[in-house]
């Protein structure tokens, strides 16, 4: 073959390739937009699930101390019916309005905790999401180590056997990545 011929496949090829690396650019500028995407709505979850997390605690205080009411209220009828300032009957029906109120408190409690906790658990995985360094980073890290390889490889500062080592590693770990992202 001739060298124009030569030449002419080389273009060729590298317009294909050209076309294809703007694809993936393109693909992991998009992946990286939804990823910021995610991260945003999910302070944005987070806050939310902050301010409930916030509401939860006021209304266990709320709850804690209406059955502090009701513990105290018990226990001053109880000197009541003692020294015999109320007989028995009143005793026996404030008492139970009493007791079933702390009774109702303390189901409230044990859901308001149940709830806590469950959101709590949701708010540690979704900042773990969130903190954790999504692998796009690591694949655009990937990519400018290439065309630092590149750039190398072009200037004569690496062979070409270390370059094509390196190249096949890391096109092995972007392949890698691509999987597990």
């Amino acid at each position: 073959m001739s060298e124009p011929n030569l030449l002419s496949q080389i273009e060729s090829s590298l317009k294909e390739v050209s076309l294809k690396y703007d694809e993936i650019t393109k693909f992991f500028d998009e992946l990286e937009e939804l990823w910021s995407t995610y991260v945003s709505k999910g302070k944005e979850f987070l806050d939310a699930c902050e301010a409930l997390k916030f509401r939860i605690l006021e209304l266990l205080a709320e709850n804690n101390g209406i059955m502090s009411f009701c513990d105290e209220k018990i226990e001053e009828l109880n000197v009541k019916m003692e020294i015999g300032i109320i007989d028995s009957e009143t005793y026996a029906k404030q008492s139970e309005l009493f007791s079933s109120t702390k009774n109702k408190c303390s189901e409230i409690s044990k859901e308001l905790n149940r709830i806590l906790s469950d959101i709590s658990s949701k708010i540690a995985k979704m900042k773990e999401r969130i903190e954790k360094r999504p692998h796009i980073t690591d694949i655009d890290e990937l990519k400018e180590r290439a065309e630092k390889l590149k750039e190398s490889y072009d200037r004569g500062e690496i062979s070409e056997e270390d370059y094509e080592e390196l190249k096949k590693r890391i096109t092995q770990l972007v392949e890698i990545l691509s999987i597990m992202a």
